[in-house]
């Protein structure tokens, strides 16, 4: 689990492909802190787990099935990456609970600044409008944010100065892919919703059953 709270912004070092992954090589310094081999490590986001490290630097393997269902597919060596090291019990939760794993994909339709603020309109997937909340939580690219306004597919959010130089979210421009994780409590709820629909059991199947 993760918070959306970024830690430090690395560097794509290395880039290997075999067999059925890929492996990145990560330059950093600040998520080395204490770190041991088959930590978990958000990536942009995505959970990635650590097979080996240096001073400066850490190892991790993308499976093609995680690089097909995030940015991984497009990255490079060079790009920066968003940095968090997994929750631990007694952290403070300053954002919100990120499992690491990427939804989809979106993309940056507009990018314009807002008094000291500068907004994202970002376009996902029309099958994940019911997990868009307004003015709930969202992890875009690791970052856990506010949505700030929904329009169809399409929703807004404000990135105050802190955030734009914390993170690698100032590097987005129209047409750049982002990774989406939606609110976990949303897709619990919509999993709840889903399953009591399928079910028979209701107030009147209670009553007849004796527990009323």
């Amino acid at each position: 689990m993760f918070t959306g709270i970024i830690e430090e912004v690395g560097t794509i070092k290395n880039i290997t492909s075999g067999g059925d992954k890929r492996s990145f090589t990560m330059e950093c310094k600040e998520v080395l802190n204490g770190v041991r081999k088959g930590d978990s490590i958000a990536v942009n986001g995505v959970c990635l787990t650590v097979n080996s490290f240096g001073d400066k630097h850490f190892v991790a393997d993308v499976m093609n099935e995680t690089v097909k269902a995030s940015t991984f597919k497009w990255c490079k060596e060079g790009d920066s990456v968003n940095l968090e090291r997994a929750l631990r019990m007694g952290d403070r939760l300053g954002g919100h609970i990120i499992t690491g794993h990427i939804d989809c994909v979106g993309q940056v339709q507009r990018k314009y600044r807002d008094g000291n603020a500068v907004k994202y309109e970002i376009e996902f997937p029309i099958e994940y409008m019911n997990r868009v909340v307004n003015k709930g939580s969202i992890g875009v690219d690791g970052i856990s944010l506010t949505i700030m306004e929904i329009k169809n597919n399409t929703f807004t959010i404000s990135i105050i100065p802190t955030t734009s130089e914390d993170t690698i979210i100032s590097k987005k421009d129209s047409g750049d892919a982002v990774n989406l994780e939606f609110d976990i409590i949303g897709k619990y709820v919509q999993r709840i919703e889903v399953n009591q629909k399928k079910s028979n059991i209701d107030m009147s199947f209670l009553e007849k059953n004796g527990f009323m």
